[in-house]
């Protein structure tokens, strides 16, 4: 990781107010990061929402917005990656280009077929060829936005996510403690980035905190996913003590 941008938040343990207060500070970071060529690609999530409320408005006509992972979300919101993706670019001066494709489909062969479209896949190409991505990181509970609709996910697939050792995802691909990538099926009916691509973006930025977060924000750093994360004080100090070498004795 090269950076961390640290914010002081009001209540660690309530995720609408670390959401909320850390939205600034991720605003301030993208704004540092553009210089008016850059494509940026962004996922999705309130953490990405509350930045990009915070931003300004400005005139960048030299850079482009991309979605990262086709639609989700409720579609009458700004959570829903297609309308998130319109605001970024709008607040942004920028220009716009939408995956115009669900998040996740029903089976396999759906997905082939979407991801072999032509402006699919040449969304997804140019969202693997940027040079910021931003994303959010989600924890497998039962609060989480992709199981608050029900059309994401379901509960059973948060108990398989559970079994099977899922500390969370980013763009709905979940990792281990390690942050190693999890073969889940789901994966197959992704229409979006993988862990690995996102990885490969020269400016990785992600947007967590508070406590619910500290398990999947540790494995992203273990994995090497993130260039800068965007986090709550409290959250920095777990981490720090978390990879902190043990004090000598005499």
């Amino acid at each position: 990781m090269q950076e961390a941008v640290i914010a002081p938040v009001s209540d660690e343990t309530h995720h609408p107010t670390v959401v909320r207060e850390l939205g600034p500070a991720a605003a301030a970071c993208l704004n540092r990061c553009i210089s008016g060529d850059e494509v940026i690609a962004t996922a999705w999530g309130t953490s990405i929402l509350a930045m990009a409320n915070a931003l300004p408005y400005r005139s960048w006509p030299g850079v482009t917005v991309v979605q990262l992972l086709g639609g989700l979300g409720p579609v009458e919101t700004l959570e829903h990656s297609a309308e998130l993706t319109q605001h970024l670019a709008r607040k942004l001066g920028a220009k716009l280009r939408l995956l115009p494709a669900p998040g996740i489909v029903a089976g396999r062969e759906m997905a082939t077929a979407l991801k072999s479209d032509t402006q699919i896949a040449a969304a997804l190409r140019l969202a693997s060829k940027a040079d910021i991505a931003l994303v959010g990181l989600g924890a497998p509970t039962p609060h989480s936005i992709v199981l608050r609709t029900g059309t994401i996910l379901s509960s059973e697939d948060l108990e398989r996510l559970q079994a099977l050792g899922a500390v969370g995802d980013i763009a709905l691909r979940y990792m281990d403690k390690d942050g190693n990538p999890i073969n889940l099926e789901i994966n197959e009916r992704i229409i979006g980035l993988t862990l690995e691509q996102i990885g490969k973006i020269p400016r990785v930025i992600g947007i967590a905190g508070g406590t619910a977060k500290h398990d999947i924000i540790q494995a992203a750093l273990h994995g090497n996913i993130l260039d800068v994360l965007v986090t709550d004080l409290s959250t920095a100090e777990t981490l720090l003590t978390a990879t902190s070498p043990p004090a000598e004795t005499n």
